[in-house]
């Protein structure tokens, strides 16, 4: 059982230029976006649990690769 209980929001801002096609900048905003943003809340975690006596919480390292297409294809029309 993990002795930490932990609720964490974050939020990203992230702007493309135009050279990259208007079809694949949403799949980059929503994968390597929040590839960005978990890492920096992994970090976070990492960072703020070190000092614990439970020792530091290592948040697992996901992929986000797909998630777009996968999203898309659930989400209604």
């Amino acid at each position: 059982m993990c002795p930490y209980m932990l609720d964490i929001q974050a939020v990203g801002v992230f702007t493309i230029s135009d050279s990259v096609e208007e079809s694949k900048r949403n799949q980059l905003i929503f994968e390597c976006g929040a590839a960005l943003v978990y890492g920096a809340i992994r970090e976070m975690v990492a960072n703020i649990t070190s000092r614990s006596v439970f020792g530091r919480l290592m948040l697992p390292t996901p992929t986000f690769q797909g998630l777009y297409e996968q999203q898309k294809s659930e989400s209604p029309d």
